[in-house]
């Protein structure tokens, strides 16, 4: 025998050997990996706070088995921590215990019961497999934190492929140690890891609403520093270097040891486990931050050099690392995560600061002085939209602009900024700068300025109170125009006694006698001048000439366009005049023919003919600037064109001195809000021209619906990955909004219909939610028709009859939030299967069925009846244009609300669509019955059921559901009544047999009939109590 086969027999042998004891290993893992210790004492009240399905997940399921194994998979390498763990099982009990954690479920989350509360699945699994599953807990909150779900998962498999080469690499005597074998042959799946990472990030959106007040502290030191987690590119080593220097170094911290930060690792840690020692910040000067965490011993300070602030280039913390698991192909991706103020998420009052720096940049207004004027001039203009809206009579529709306008949302936000103060202060001040750097949901990207509040040089003329104030104004432009003084002239309307109009004239630019004093001149309507007005002229330098009758008539003509006039004869202020004919006709280049006045000029008399023959001296203007027809600024024709004044820009001084000095006309005001208001959003075409001022004005409008829908969603975040979607209204969400039905015949409705909000119907707002919950994700609402429920992290967003009695109406856009999750990463869209089934009836009802006569009685019937959810398996990836990507962030997910007595399964039921169904009737109430005691026993023949095979079997004529009281039941109730195919009344709280009656007779003369297969009686309809 040679050599070359011995050895080949020997290798034989040991891959046989090798594999029989792999097989062995596998069949040992899979009890190995149900193995539960006690947990620590420090984290039983998380435990209790669970609901009883996360716990037994977390005890005996797949969170169990996950935590286990990469207990395993890391437990050599975990490092000595005890204080952390003991610190971190406070704190996480804590918070489990804290307002933000007590939301476990209960009945009133209807078929979300088993979902709501908390999630600390994954804590509590960990700590009940041991402290090397607390450890690798603590490494995905890491991850979570500062990574994309897409990017931690992948770095999870990537890391795990890593440790099992190394446990199953030889050792330094040649040999494999039986339990590193053991442990390299353990399995964890993508979707093990992805259910891990999602209950990671629940609990970290609960735990920093918790903490709200010392996260923020810390986040705002994060923010503003500039350092990498580590400079490692080798994944593995990368991460768990991150991991082992975090927990060791916080265990020192908490023991009173102070730290000198060189690496992010440490403050990654402290953000995402919810430590906080007492900072030093070195700049200019020290700065002590005092947190007070009783979790950290004295002496637990970290210091935060000179060298990691960065100023206005802030990175936060980051982390640069090669991702081999992205995507399906390619080589691995280099990605970066974050934790800087774009990778944060923020409450809706938080996103209005950005919002806020974001409009005061589209005004031209930059630094926290142009967000500190931006936000006086919004106040002051929504005082001044106020008092416009004064005259109107109380309404529903008047209190929906005021509460809802964008005006109104965007005051609100600039009173906090201007009174916010310390923590709050610095707060806004990154949000608006993070607003005015790189927001641009207002309006795509371009370096021209738009009109503040939409108001133009003409537009503010024709606003302004007091003629007085326009005089001013007006020569305040015609100052900066560079033209002669006789070049120009202002005419400003005035009103005389009778309510007769008139027109003055005045110099826009001052002349200088030989004393170089400015002088002004102004030829005024001779019974105009009283003395308050030659007070006001004598006080500034103004000459005076009067305008008698015959010099208006004679002298001052309009032309055929109004809008330019001509002045024959003019005074002699006037240099250069020109002769021209005094005949109808004139050039082309003088300006339009002159009209003749009779009496009074007027400018709109009638045209007549004033031909003489003669020559004369005459000058024509036109308007260039302001509003013709009450105050402008007017030029002759035959001087060279004054461009400069043309497209006035009116500056933030100028507004806010006129809106707090009362010089905006309120009533004006309001008609320019209601003028600008954008009609429907048209998306401009990728280039060319586009208005930037309506897209704006637009996408202030979507801002308003946005707000509506979270106005119902209190402790909801957003993510602001959104701040990069530009134009807020190109949204499909955005794009479907209505306008609020409206009677027209109301004054009120007509003259402000374009201030109402818009509306969304309920598939557009569960677009909307799951854009700003997950930072930019535009689903088509068309694809959402039969959504019942949007879950997210630690969010589950219902549509609210899902959760309300059914006789209760709801808003189109009603969606309420739930604390939960259901366990999956990523957006999932609920909905319901086609056709859900129903139990059989069968030979066996006939002995409990008995469909007594109804006695009138109130009676709750139904007491032990739940709803629950559950998933059929099928799931629907969502395109939101991720490509390639091996982790799907949004997906369709068919659950099934079943309806169950006594624990036994009665039906699955289709909620939302019962709504719409044309055999569901709310009740009619009868206007006699309004000041009457309600008739508690109908005067006709319905029968009782009292359980769910009651209803089931049919009745053969009218019945009436007994579950007063129970909102479940009654829901319930309706909802399989309806599936049935039986015309369904739901009383509400008050029963009234006598309008029960009359919903029973339009009912039958309607002629909507039952539907159900084989129904003996098709007339019959079932009530709900």
């Amino acid at each position: 025998m040679n050599m070359t086969s011995t050895v080949g027999k020997i290798q034989a042998a040991l891959a046989a050997a090798t594999q029989e004891t792999t097989l062995a290993l596998a069949n040992f893992n899979f009890d190995f990996s149900l193995v539960k210790v006690e947990a620590p004492a420090e984290f039983q009240p998380l435990g209790a706070a669970l609901s009883v399905k996360r716990r037994n997940a977390s005890e005996s399921g797949d969170h169990h088995r996950t935590a286990r194994k990469l207990g395993s998979l890391f437990e050599q390498i975990v490092p000595d921590t005890p204080r952390l763990f003991a610190a971190y099982g406070n704190r996480v009990s804590e918070i489990a215990n804290s307002p933000a954690g007590k939301a476990k479920g209960s009945k009133s989350y209807g078929p979300f019961t088993d979902f709501a509360g908390i999630d600390g699945t994954n804590i509590w699994a960990a700590a009940t497999s041991g402290t090397s599953a607390i450890a690798v807990h603590l490494l995905a909150c890491m991850l979570a934190r500062i990574w994309k779900a897409s990017e931690a998962i992948a770095l999870w498999e990537q890391i795990i492929a890593a440790r099992k080469q190394e446990l199953a690499a030889f050792d330094e005597t040649g040999s494999i140690p039986i339990q590193s074998l053991v442990t390299s042959q353990l399995t964890v799946t993508r979707e093990q890891i992805s259910v891990w990472d999602a209950s990671a990030r629940a609990w970290l959106r609960t735990a920093d609403e918790a903490k709200a007040v010392s996260q923020k502290q810390l986040m705002l030191i994060i923010e503003n520093v500039n350092i990498p987690v580590n400079r490692n590119m080798i994944v593995y080593q990368s991460v768990i270097q991150a991991w082992k220097t975090a927990m060791i170094t916080i265990d020192k911290l908490i023991f009173g040891m102070g730290h000198s930060v060189r690496e992010g690792s440490v403050l990654l840690g402290l953000a995402a486990w919810h430590i906080y020692p007492d900072m030093i910040v070195l700049g200019s000067s020290a700065t002590e931050i005092r947190q007070n965490d009783p979790l950290v011993n004295p002496g637990g300070v970290i210091t935060i050099g000179l060298q990691n602030m960065s100023g206005d280039s802030a990175d936060g913390v980051h982390w640069s690392l090669p991702l081999a698991y992205v995507r399906y192909y390619g080589d691995p991706v280099q990605a970066e995560g974050s934790i800087r103020a774009e990778s944060s998420r923020v409450t809706m009052d938080q996103f209005l600061q950005v919002i806020l720096g974001a409009l005061c940049v589209q005004w031209g207004l930059s630094g926290s002085s142009g967000v500190r004027e931006g936000a006086k001039l919004i106040r002051a203009a929504w005082k001044c939209c106020l008092k416009g809206l004064e005259k109107y009579p109380h309404s529903a529709r008047k209190e929906l602009i005021t509460q809802n306008h964008w005006l109104r949302i965007m005051s609100d936000s600039a009173k906090y900024y201007l009174i916010s103060k310390g923590p709050e202060w610095k707060s806004c001040r990154s949000l608006t700068a993070l607003g005015q750097k790189h927001c641009h949901l207002l309006n795509r990207p371009s370096p021209y300025a738009t009109p503040i509040l939409g108001i133009r040089g003409d537009l503010y003329v024709s606003m302004m109170e007091q003629p007085e104030a326009k005089i001013l104004f007006l020569r305040n432009i015609a100052a900066h125009s560079g033209a002669e003084p006789d070049s120009l002239i202002i005419r400003v309307q005035i009103r005389l006694s009778g309510n007769l109009k008139a027109f003055e004239y005045l110099t826009a630019i001052p002349s200088f006698g030989t004393d170089d004093e400015p002088k002004y001149y102004r030829w005024v309507v001779a019974e105009s001048v009283d003395p308050i007005k030659s007070t006001w002229l004598q006080e500034n330098s103004e000459v005076l000439a009067e305008l008698t009758d015959e010099t208006i008539a004679d002298d001052i003509e309009p032309m055929q366009d109004v809008s330019w006039f001509r002045w024959r004869n003019p005074p002699s202020y006037f240099k250069d005049v020109p002769i021209i004919p005094d005949a109808v006709e004139s050039d082309e280049d003088d300006g339009p023919a002159p009209v003749k006045g009779i009496g009074r000029w007027n400018p709109f008399s009638t045209v007549a003919s004033r031909a003489s023959g003669r020559e004369t001296h005459a000058i024509t203007f036109k308007p260039i600037f302001g509003d013709a027809d009450t105050a402008a600024i007017f030029q002759r024709v035959d001087r060279p064109e004054v461009e400069s004044i043309q497209n006035v820009t009116l500056g933030i001084e100028e507004l806010l001195t006129a809106f707090n000095n009362d010089r905006i006309n309120p009533n004006a005001f309001l008609k320019h809000l209601v003028r600008i208001h954008p009609s429907r959003y048209v998306p401009p075409p990728p280039e060319g021209y586009y208005d930037a001022e309506s897209e704006l004005l637009s996408c202030l409008k979507a801002l308003e619906t946005a707000v509506m829908v979270f106005k119902q969603l209190p402790s909801s975040t957003i993510s602001l990955e959104i701040i990069k979607h530009v134009a807020l209204a190109s949204t499909r969400w955005a794009l479907t909004a209505e306008s609020t039905e409206q009677d027209y015949c109301s004054p009120t409705a007509r003259d402000l219909l374009p201030l109402l909000p818009h509306t969304l119907s309920r598939p557009a707002t569960f677009s909307c939610i799951a854009f700003f919950e997950s930072g930019g994700f535009d689903v088509d609402p068309v694809h959402l028709g039969s959504v019942m429920a949007v879950a997210s992290e630690n969010s589950i967003f219902v549509a609210t009859p899902l959760l309300r009695d059914p006789a209760e109406e709801c808003v189109t856009y009603g969606v309420q939030r739930i604390l939960g999750n259901v366990g999956r990463s990523g957006i999932a869209f609920l909905f319901p299967p086609d056709n859900p089934k129903t139990k059989e009836w069968d030979f066996g009802f006939y002995q409990v069925v008995r469909h007594d006569e109804f006695d009138g009685r109130l009676d709750d019937c139904f007491r032990s009846t739940t709803l629950h959810l559950a998933f059929s398996g099928y799931e629907l990836p969502i395109d939101v244009g991720n490509y390639g990507s091996r982790h799907i962030e949004a997906f369709f997910l068919e659950a099934v609300v079943s309806l169950h007595d006594r624990g036994e399964w009665v039906a699955d039921l289709d909620v939302l669509s019962t709504f719409d169904n044309p055999l569901f009737h709310s009740l009619i109430d009868q206007p006699a019955c309004k000041d009457k005691a309600p008739v508690p026993i109908p005067d006709f023949s319905v029968l009782a059921i009292d359980s769910w095979k009651e209803l089931i079997d049919r009745p053969l004529q009218v019945a009436v559901v007994r579950s007063h009281g129970n909102w479940l039941a009654r829901l319930a109730a309706a909802a399989l009544s309806v599936r049935l195919g039986i015309p369904t009344v739901v009383f509400a709280d008050n029963v009234c047999w006598t309008c029960g009656e009359a919903t029973l007779k339009q009912i039958q003369s309607s002629g909507v009939q039952s539907a159900g297969e084989g129904y003996r009686n098709p007339g019959s309809v079932v009530f709900v109590l």
